[in-house]
């Protein structure tokens, strides 16, 4: 981002992408840690961070995905449904800059049959409707293993 220094001397955002404000907020995830295994009933909660230095913060999103041996599914707040490994479902996260998600339903595990693994993507969306959209692995899109 740009030192603070630098933007002393920008105008205020008007909000309404009418201001200077075009850089996306980011987005990270503090669990599930990349390349983690956990049992079920240890991971009911997903939580991460998220910041933006123009507009400020307006929504944090989560999409997880179901790797299966053929193809993938998606969580839709209640269960998983089938969709391209590539269209990513996003669902709201709760509060902005320190994100929760709480799942309604325990994972079940991707270490037996037809469930290969997990994806767990996170975006987050400015006052101004710049929209997160790079994803890397480690920060904003972390795989994992359920047992």
């Amino acid at each position: 981002g740009m030192s603070s220094e630098y933007l002393a001397f920008l105008p205020a955002s008007t909000g309404g992408g009418g201001g200077v404000d075009a850089a996306a907020p980011v987005s990270r995830i503090g669990r599930p840690g990349i390349g983690k295994t956990f049992k079920a009933s240890k991971i009911r909660r997903f939580r991460g961070t998220a910041t933006d230095n123009g507009s400020g913060l307006a929504l944090v999103q989560i999409a997880l995905r179901q790797k299966l041996a053929k193809g993938c599914k998606w969580w839709n707040g209640n269960r998983f449904v089938r969709g391209g490994c590539n269209s990513k479902r996003f669902r709201p996260a709760t509060r902005l800059a320190s994100w929760r998600y709480v799942l309604s339903k325990k994972l079940k595990p991707s270490d037996e049959g037809n469930i290969r693994f997990y994806t767990l993507y996170t975006r987050a969306t400015d006052a101004a409707g710049n929209v997160e959209s790079v994803f890397q692995k480690g920060r904003n899109a972390n795989r994992f293993e359920i047992t």
